[in-house]
Protein backbone atom coordinates (compact mmCIF):
# COMPACT_ATOMS: atom_id res chain seq x y z
CA UNK A 1 0.00 0.00 0.00
CA UNK A 2 1.44 3.38 -1.04
CA UNK A 3 1.53 6.21 1.44
CA UNK A 4 0.09 9.62 0.76
CA UNK A 5 2.30 12.24 2.39
CA UNK A 6 0.99 15.74 3.04
CA UNK A 7 3.87 18.19 3.64
CA UNK A 8 2.79 21.78 4.15
CA UNK A 9 4.35 24.87 5.63
CA UNK A 10 1.44 25.87 7.88
CA UNK A 11 -0.27 23.92 10.65
CA UNK A 12 -3.70 25.14 9.48
CA UNK A 13 -3.12 23.71 5.99
CA UNK A 14 -2.08 20.36 7.49
CA UNK A 15 -5.16 20.31 9.73
CA UNK A 16 -7.41 21.20 6.80
CA UNK A 17 -5.95 18.40 4.68
CA UNK A 18 -6.46 15.88 7.45
CA UNK A 19 -10.07 16.98 7.94
CA UNK A 20 -10.69 16.66 4.20
CA UNK A 21 -9.31 13.12 4.11
CA UNK A 22 -11.37 12.19 7.19
CA UNK A 23 -14.52 13.61 5.61
CA UNK A 24 -14.04 12.37 2.05
CA UNK A 25 -11.60 9.41 2.01
CA UNK A 26 -11.79 7.90 5.50
CA UNK A 27 -10.77 4.51 4.07
CA UNK A 28 -7.41 6.04 3.07
CA UNK A 29 -6.63 7.78 6.37
CA UNK A 30 -4.38 4.95 7.63
CA UNK A 31 -2.01 5.41 4.69
CA UNK A 32 -1.76 9.18 5.06
CA UNK A 33 1.00 11.10 6.82
CA UNK A 34 0.42 14.78 7.68
CA UNK A 35 3.42 16.99 8.54
CA UNK A 36 4.35 20.62 8.84
CA UNK A 37 7.56 21.01 6.86
CA UNK A 38 9.50 23.49 4.75
CA UNK A 39 8.30 22.12 1.40
CA UNK A 40 10.18 18.80 0.90
CA UNK A 41 13.30 19.83 2.81
CA UNK A 42 14.92 16.79 4.36
CA UNK A 43 12.89 14.32 2.30
CA UNK A 44 15.06 11.69 0.56
CA UNK A 45 15.82 12.10 -3.14
CA UNK A 46 14.42 9.83 -5.86
CA UNK A 47 11.69 8.30 -3.68
CA UNK A 48 8.34 9.67 -4.81
CA UNK A 49 6.09 8.41 -7.60
CA UNK A 50 4.09 11.64 -7.77
CA UNK A 51 4.07 15.13 -6.30
CA UNK A 52 0.99 17.32 -6.25
CA UNK A 53 1.56 20.92 -5.28
CA UNK A 54 -0.28 24.17 -4.97
CA UNK A 55 2.55 26.70 -5.11
CA UNK A 56 2.19 29.82 -3.03
CA UNK A 57 2.95 33.18 -4.56
CA UNK A 58 2.64 35.05 -1.31
CA UNK A 59 4.11 34.79 2.13
CA UNK A 60 2.17 36.79 4.70
CA UNK A 61 1.60 40.05 2.78
CA UNK A 62 4.64 39.83 0.47
CA UNK A 63 4.07 38.64 -3.10
CA UNK A 64 6.95 36.38 -4.16
CA UNK A 65 7.63 33.28 -6.22
CA UNK A 66 10.41 31.99 -3.93
CA UNK A 67 8.27 29.24 -2.34
CA UNK A 68 6.88 28.16 -5.70
CA UNK A 69 10.39 27.70 -7.12
CA UNK A 70 11.44 25.83 -3.99
CA UNK A 71 8.45 23.48 -4.43
CA UNK A 72 9.40 22.77 -8.03
CA UNK A 73 13.09 22.20 -7.20
CA UNK A 74 12.27 19.92 -4.27
CA UNK A 75 9.76 17.98 -6.37
CA UNK A 76 12.36 17.43 -9.09
CA UNK A 77 14.85 16.18 -6.51
CA UNK A 78 12.40 13.86 -4.75
CA UNK A 79 10.68 12.34 -7.79
CA UNK A 80 11.83 9.01 -9.13
CA UNK A 81 12.74 8.78 -12.81
CA UNK A 82 9.42 8.82 -14.67
CA UNK A 83 7.63 10.35 -11.67
CA UNK A 84 4.82 12.81 -12.14
CA UNK A 85 4.49 16.43 -11.02
CA UNK A 86 1.03 17.98 -10.92
CA UNK A 87 0.63 21.63 -10.01
CA UNK A 88 -2.50 23.60 -9.17
CA UNK A 89 -2.57 27.20 -10.26
CA UNK A 90 -5.12 29.72 -9.11
CA UNK A 91 -5.53 33.43 -9.39
CA UNK A 92 -7.30 35.98 -7.28
CA UNK A 93 -8.28 39.55 -7.87
CA UNK A 94 -8.58 42.27 -5.33
CA UNK A 95 -11.25 44.86 -5.83
CA UNK A 96 -13.74 44.99 -8.66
Amino acid sequence: MRKCIFYMSHIMAVASSQLNVEANRLQDLARCVFRVNNVLSGYPSDRLHAVFCNPLFHQQHAVTDRLAWQMFRDAKRCLQYGGELRSVASSSRCGS
